[in-house]
Formats: C-alpha cells, structure tokens, sequence
C-alpha cells in the first residue's frame, strides 16, 4: 500500500527486501527528472516501530 501526499509517500510492504526494492524502483523512476530522495528523511522502518508522516507520529500498527 502507499499513501502519497504532494512529494511524500509512505509505502506499506510485506518484508524489509519488498521495501528496498521499492525504494530502488522509485529511485529510478525519479532520476531521469532530476528528482532525488532526500537520503536525511528517508528510513526504511519496520510497522513495529511506528513512523512520523507529515509532522505526525503514528504508533505502531498492530497489537502488542
């Protein structure tokens, strides 16, 4: 799942591998436009950890 906001984006995956291969794809998606990851805010977190988007914390996503 990704959720997407202007120029920022959450992407929900299955495993750590799933979530860098994203990361890669959309890394090369952005290149031929000049375009780059902005390496100081982007994290590939586990769902356990929970995660800020937009200035918001969101706790982790299932129970304890």
């Amino acid at each position: 799942m990704v959720i997407r906001y202007m120029g920022d984006l959450v992407a929900i995956c299955h495993s750590q591998w799933q979530a860098q291969e994203f990361k890669a794809r959309i890394a090369e998606w952005l290149a031929p436009r000049g375009l780059t990851f902005n390496e100081g805010k982007t994290r590939v977190v586990h769902i356990d950890d929970g995660y800020d988007f937009l200035g918001t914390r969101h706790p982790q996503m299932t129970p304890p």
